[in-house]
């Protein structure tokens, strides 16, 4: 590394997460059982197509919401969720969902 270059890298202060909402609407990509405490989701903004995962702590989920995103992934429709994210420069890097509800596609006026 040029040390021009690393000068400037090791004067750029280090970003930190910021904690945000990101309430919407997602469809759910796929579950991860994997996790030790609870599962992992992996989800898509049905708004703007942003996609990050996020963790469904055992602990803090009922059976409904667990019950409601089983749902979503196997019939393949949008799940309205309430997530707290941490975001960093744009990107989530960590995001816990804290509800999930059925998502009722809105009526289309005819007339």
């Amino acid at each position: 590394v040029p040390a021009e270059a690393g000068q400037k890298i090791s004067r750029e202060t280090r970003s930190s997460a910021k904690e945000e909402r990101k309430d919407g609407v997602y469809r759910i990509q796929k579950v991860d059982t994997q996790v030790s405490d609870g599962f992992r989701v992996y989800v898509e903004s049905v708004a703007d197509g942003e996609e990050f995962s996020a963790n469904v702590q055992e602990v803090m989920s009922s059976l409904s919401h667990r019950e409601v995103i089983k749902e979503a992934e196997w019939s393949k429709v949008p799940v309205e969720l309430q997530v707290n994210a941490k975001v960093n420069k744009g990107k989530v890097v960590e995001a816990t969902i804290l509800t999930a509800n059925k998502y009722e596609l809105p009526e289309e006026d005819t007339e």
